[in-house]
């Protein structure tokens, strides 16, 4: 059964539903974070500055991988 972040985080903010717990959460709130890495390698990327422009996508590639990973953690 494949959930939505929305319905997952729903239940999470449900204090009734206690098939979802902090580990959910944490998996969760680990995908957002990992996003908005990506995000920002994504934007650094256009003004190189510390990395060059293949490492800043390969950081990119890997939060992106380990965002799914995480929300699809946050389900199971």
């Amino acid at each position: 059964m494949k959930f939505e972040v929305v319905e997952v985080l729903s239940k999470i903010l449900d204090s009734n539903d206690t098939t979802v717990g902090g580990g959910s959460a944490s998996a969760l709130t680990g995908a957002m974070a990992a996003s908005m890495i990506g995000m920002v390698a994504k934007l650094s990327k256009k003004k190189p500055v510390n990395f060059t422009e293949q490492q800043y996508d390969a950081i990119a590639a890997e939060c992106e991988l380990l965002s799914e990973q995480l929300q699809q953690g946050s389900i199971d």
